[in-house]
């Protein structure tokens, strides 16, 4: 599998427990050169922004992502960076202000 095929697969593997979780919409942005791979909605005005990463990566790593994911989005934007561990598929880190 190349690296876009895996990446594209994993984007909508998190898409997927978005929408089985607390968010009512979630849309992937197709061949995005964009900060963010979705944009979630939980239906309360609340806008999360998830960059997902599907190859190795730190958890240290992911919280920097998510970091600098704030600085490109919209003030009150919930920005995320979910990757993959040797646990977890999904381990979700919060950037802060």
């Amino acid at each position: 599998m190349n690296t876009n095929l895996k990446g594209a697969t994993y984007e909508r593997a998190v898409r997927k427990m978005l929408l089985q979780g607390a968010y009512a919409y979630c849309v992937r942005s197709t061949c995005s050169r964009s900060p963010a791979d979705l944009l979630a909605w939980r239906g309360q005005g609340r806008l999360a922004a998830v960059q997902c990463k599907a190859g190795a990566m730190s958890c240290a790593a992911a919280m920097r992502l998510a970091k600098a994911l704030v600085l490109e989005m919209p003030i009150d934007t919930l920005c995320l960076a979910v990757h993959k561990t040797a646990k977890q598929d999904y381990c979700c880190h919060q950037g802060s202000d």
